[in-house]
């Protein structure tokens, strides 16, 4: 199913216990602009990512997740792709963010652990994400302009649930993922596509078959592709239906729109 809407919105028109995971890659502060509006409860209006102060956004982005959690059992697992930032402050006081290139870092990652946790979800394990950029054209990795390294970089996978008890008794084979992340020129696709590998891995682990699985930022809907070639059934919730390819998710099975 896909639900076409802003996220705080879609989220009232999900059953309770209506999905048995939470997976999803955020829009990450001051990286790329969506022009998706969300109005908060603390009465600030504009687009996830884009706010004022890496706070205020942690704020957002952790609030989305606790109306979220609201709705599922007490193990069900979410799992959150990432990345620290670094910002510019100009004379204006306007913060500029650089793709790791100078500025103050941000500990992105560490705010959200704390807000998330004091909204009454656990922090349950944090693992790191090495991407390497890989031409799918040319099927070899490469370097991007202004990146002195191959590899890309590394980001996080945090995980949380309601109780510390919940997933207590599963070895992980490591803390360090690596994987290939898609690039093509000029594409038109969603400009932060999320690894194949990083979603049918944690999909795997942590669900079995014929469980439902949730990205409240469903962009191109990866998810939804790997959880039906993993036998598992999935909502995603997309605010700019453009990015949505139906046919590659649902593939032979008919489409489900609910639009908000």
């Amino acid at each position: 199913m896909v639900i076409v809407g802003d996220v705080l919105n879609a989220i009232k028109f999900l059953p309770k216990y209506s999905f048995d995971m939470v997976i999803t890659s955020p829009p990450y502060y001051r990286r790329r602009k969506f022009r998706v509006v969300t109005e908060f409860p603390d009465g600030w209006v504009g687009e996830l990512g884009w706010e004022p102060s890496p706070e205020m956004y942690v704020d957002h982005l952790a609030y989305i997740f606790k109306k979220i959690s609201d709705k599922m059992c007490e193990c069900c697992p979410i799992l959150v792709n990432i990345d620290d930032t670094k910002v510019l402050f100009n004379d204006k006081d306007e913060r500029i963010v650089f793709n790791r290139v100078g500025g103050r870092h941000i500990d992105i990652s560490g705010l959200l652990i704390q807000k998330m946790e004091d909204y009454g979800l656990k922090f349950n394990h944090k693992f790191i994400l090495i991407k390497k950029y890989f031409d799918i054209k040319k099927n070899k990795l490469i370097k991007l302009d202004n990146r002195p390294i191959v590899s890309h970089s590394f980001e996080y996978a945090l995980l949380f649930t309601k109780s510390y008890d919940c997933f207590s008794d599963i070895v992980y084979e490591s803390d360090v993922i690596t994987m290939k992340r898609e690039y093509v020129t000029q594409s038109l696709y969603h400009p932060a596509k999320t690894p194949f590998e990083f979603i049918e891995y944690f999909i795997n682990l942590l669900t079995k078959e014929s469980d439902t699985i949730l990205d409240p930022f469903g962009g191109t809907g990866t998810v939804g592709v790997i959880a039906r070639e993993n036998n598992r059934h999935f909502i995603l919730i997309e605010a700019i239906p453009q990015y949505i390819n139906f046919d590659v998710i649902f593939g032979n099975h008919k489409a489900r729109q609910i639009n908000i």
